[in-house]
């Protein structure tokens, strides 16, 4: 993947973090993938792709999925 492909995804996964879509019985397994995602990126060396994901997530548009627990 391209890092626009990867930038597209972050954007992708925060909003859907930040809609609140995710069921509460299903929250404990998205938790878990979106760590697997980002431990992921850092294997794979994707530096920029990182840095654009802590980028958006200090975004006002993104503040709700800073609260995903």
């Amino acid at each position: 993947m391209e890092i626009q492909d990867f930038a597209s995804l972050n954007e992708r996964v925060l909003l859907w973090l930040n809609s609140g879509h995710c069921p509460e019985k299903k929250a404990d397994n998205a938790r878990k993938n979106l760590l697997k995602y980002l431990q992921y990126l850092q294997k794979a060396k994707q530096q920029e792709a990182i840095a654009h994901f802590s980028s958006l997530v200090q975004v006002p548009k993104f503040s709700d999925a800073m609260g995903y627990r």
